[in-house]
């Protein structure tokens, strides 16, 4: 079952939507519908829903305002709108869907079959995370979740990793880089008890692969890579490095 809020400003367009949900989908459950964005807001912090279908055209607060007022958004968005106008800035604030009103069952169906494939794939993705997490202790091998499967690194084969719009490109002693599923933030904790440094909020070295330290606050490392370091890390750097000499 995925669960949904309703958020349009128009009663006549949300209670057609509704009744097309509860109509054609059996799967999906409205936990509440809302005319109103503030409490729009206030009913996705608490119930914490799957999905939220959202209209662009509100008055005092638009459907993209109300998103960056979301606590830690981590909902899948259909926004609604009469205009195809919206379409670009809908999918750069990361909406699964857009629809156009008045509302097509067809592409309503469609729309909500693209959650449901992207839920999915979410837990399996969060399944292959808590299998990075669990190997934190195991220094045999880092697991790293791939679009396909699992990869196995030895820490001493990762020179470097880079994160990328959502995903990390891992640098290995292997020829490829290998694109990880998970984001970088997700191998800091599972690195930090190994020869790794985060430099940048993109960027993790492995120290014994650093050749030299640029003056302009750059790493270069063995592979002929270079690496920028972020004007605090620099500072840490510097401060660990002293140490060691």
């Amino acid at each position: 079952m995925i669960t949904a809020i309703l958020i349009d400003d128009e009663e006549i367009a949300l209670r057609s939507l509704e009744n097309k949900i509860t109509r054609n989908i059996p799967y999906l459950e409205i936990l509440h519908t809302t005319q109103d964005p503030e409490e729009g807001i206030k009913k996705i912090n608490e119930l914490k829903p799957d999905l939220v279908f959202l209209d662009i055209d509100m008055p005092v607060i638009s459907g993209f305002d109300l998103l960056s007022k979301i606590d830690a958004p981590d909902m899948e968005v259909i926004f609604v709108t009469a205009h195809l106008n919206y379409a670009i800035t809908a999918i750069k604030h990361n909406a699964i869907d857009y629809i156009l009103k008045p509302i097509d069952i067809d592409e309503l169906i469609s729309a909500v079959e693209k959650v449901k494939s992207n839920i999915t794939e979410k837990s399996n993705h969060e399944k292959q995370i808590s299998l990075l997490k669990n190997n934190k202790q195991n220094d045999s091998s880092i697991i790293i979740p791939t679009q396909v499967g699992l990869s196995f690194y030895k820490p001493n084969q990762i020179i470097r990793l880079e994160g990328n719009d959502g995903y990390t490109n891992i640098y290995t002693t292997d020829e490829k880089p290998v694109l990880s599923s998970a984001n970088i933030g997700k191998f800091v904790s599972v690195l930090e008890n190994f020869n790794f440094f985060h430099a940048h909020k993109s960027h993790i070295v492995n120290i014994d692969f650093i050749k030299n330290y640029l003056n302009e606050g750059t790493l270069e490392l063995t592979n002929g890579d270079f690496v920028p370091l972020s004007k605090p890390k620099k500072k840490l750097f510097l401060e660990q490095l002293n140490k060691k000499i």
